[in-house]
């Protein structure tokens, strides 16, 4: 063959174009160039890339002109007043709860994985530029009724696709970026089973406060029951009012499997989001305990830009960053490929001929592939990429939106909770002297027993409304950090390990 031999070959709708050398390798010798045009090409064609879209994230900040009352602080103080906020209710076995949901929660591990495979994707993207080496060796034997003979080859061989439009920088910006993103939907996953992991022990302590609030109404309901029938017995009262009283305490009883059953549910919720309770803190759990004292001070100055650091929007902002690099990529598909093969292979019959440098042939060859008719498929997938690139912006902005939306509803639910808990405590108050009263009256015959039975219940129901609202506010609180994306700062642990 000819040492500048052009070839030409179609295959998949491509034209294929090599500069292609072989002779012996000499010493002192060498190999042949690769042809001027080509190489005047590569010059040329090299200031052609498609550059990154630009886009403005900032458009979509949401202002600081709150629907509901906050505060004013700074970035800096609200990410303090996130931190481990649920240590601030200084309840210890809340505490020792998001722990084991940290180190157990099988939701948490499987986003820890995720992340381990972006990671994974990052730490190979930087290897995609690097040329491809292989070697090959054999032997054979080849044997007929009058004689034998023997060969043996050797040979390396390597590949190199050049980089000239910024491809591997393009898918390495890429990687880089859905590891940032994994990163943020970790984060985010922290964030929402520590909130779930507080509201199922608030609904767990609220469900015991209103058994505990039932229980005692009941106690003060079989006493009124066992009086009237002892007055009745004495010629004092009538049958009516004694099933009067015993229908008051029936359906007091009534109430409690439904806080029973809540108490049940919670502690298999907390079950499941630890991983499994050990029977000591199951016992510490189903006693009895008042619900965690309110916080003296949270954070509920919020700047507006702290929305944009909630772990979610922040997972679609970077989610944004892949897609923009989509973009580049699929722009690149319009121009030709590169690539740069070599081969040094030996042989003989003998096996020293293996390391006979006389014996070697190199072969050294650029090509170009480039697609002169696709039916327009690159074009479509530009435009496709292109139209992702304004829905993954979108995205963004719903993310956002909605993150706004639940601070807002947080901050409300919680200022209503606060107010009605102050009407609660007054009317808790005010039915509990009406009872007392309502005794006096009739312990001096001045009302009747049904007075006594209805002005129980009414406590009972101021009571119950009470502390279940309590409960609310402490759910109220929590579901406030949960929106602002408060938990994970601190955490010392967040990708301990999975780094390695």
């Amino acid at each position: 063959m000819e040492p500048d031999a052009v070839l030409f070959s179609r295959s998949d709708s491509r034209f294929v174009s090599k500069n292609t050398c072989m002779r012996p390798l000499l010493p002192n010798k060498l190999p042949c160039q690769p042809m001027f045009p080509m190489g005047l090409l590569l010059c040329v064609l090299s200031g052609c890339s498609t550059m990154t879209p630009k886009y403005q994230l900032d458009a979509f900040s949401p202002d600081d002109n709150w629907h509901s009352e906050t505060g004013q602080i700074s970035d800096r103080q609200a990410t303090e007043d996130m931190t481990g906020w649920w240590r601030k209710f200084d309840d210890e076995l809340l505490n020792q709860l998001v722990q084991l949901t940290l180190a157990n929660n099988t939701d948490l591990k499987t986003a820890q994985l995720n992340y381990q495979l972006a990671r994974l994707d990052q730490k190979y993207a930087k290897v995609d530029g690097v040329p491809s080496v292989s070697a090959t060796a054999s032997a054979s034997e080849s044997i007929s009724h009058s004689s034998s003979s023997e060969s043996f080859s050797d040979g390396l061989s390597a590949s190199w696709e050049l980089d000239l439009w910024g491809n591997l920088a393009s898918a390495q910006k890429s990687a880089d970026a859905s590891v940032a993103a994994s990163l943020e939907t970790l984060h985010y996953s922290q964030v929402s089973l520590i909130a779930e992991t507080a509201s199922s022990y608030a609904e767990l302590r609220s469900a015991q406060e209103n058994l505990r609030v039932i229980r005692a109404n009941i106690a003060i309901q079989e006493q009124s029951y066992d009086f009237v029938k002892w007055q009745k017995e004495a010629g004092i009262s009538t049958d009516l009012e004694v099933i009067q009283a015993e229908t008051t305490l029936e359906q007091t009883r009534a109430s409690l499997p439904e806080y029973e059953n809540t108490v049940n549910q919670a502690m298999n919720r907390l079950w499941v989001l630890t991983g499994g309770l050990s029977d000591g803190l199951s016992r510490q759990l189903r006693e009895y305990v008042a619900l965690p004292a309110m916080p003296a001070s949270m954070a509920l100055g919020i700047p507006a830009d702290t929305l944009r650091q909630r772990p979610d929007v922040k997972a679609k902002e970077f989610a944004v960053k892949v897609q923009a690099e989509n973009v580049v990529q699929a722009g690149n598909q319009r121009y030709p490929s590169f690539n740069l093969t070599g081969s040094l292979t030996g042989g003989g019959t003998r096996v020293s001929d293996l390391f006979d440098l006389d014996s070697f042939i190199t072969r050294l060859a650029t090509s170009l592939s480039y697609s002169l008719f696709d039916g327009g498929t690159v074009k479509k997938n530009m435009q496709s990429q292109q139209l992702q690139l304004q829905q993954s912006l979108l995205d963004y902005r719903a993310a956002l939106l909605s993150a706004r939306e639940e601070v807002e509803n947080a901050l409300g639910t919680l200022s209503s909770k606060q107010h009605k808990q102050k009407a609660l405590q007054l009317a808790e108050d005010s039915a509990s002297l009406a009872l007392d009263l309502a005794n006096v009256r009739y312990e001096a015959g001045l009302i009747d027993f049904e007075t006594v039975l209805d002005a129980q219940s009414t406590l009972l129901t101021a009571q119950n409304e009470l502390a279940t609202n309590r409960g609310d506010i402490l759910s109220a609180w929590i579901e406030l950090y949960r929106s602002l994306g408060g938990g994970w700062q601190g955490l010392t642990s967040t990708t301990d390990g999975l780094d390695a």
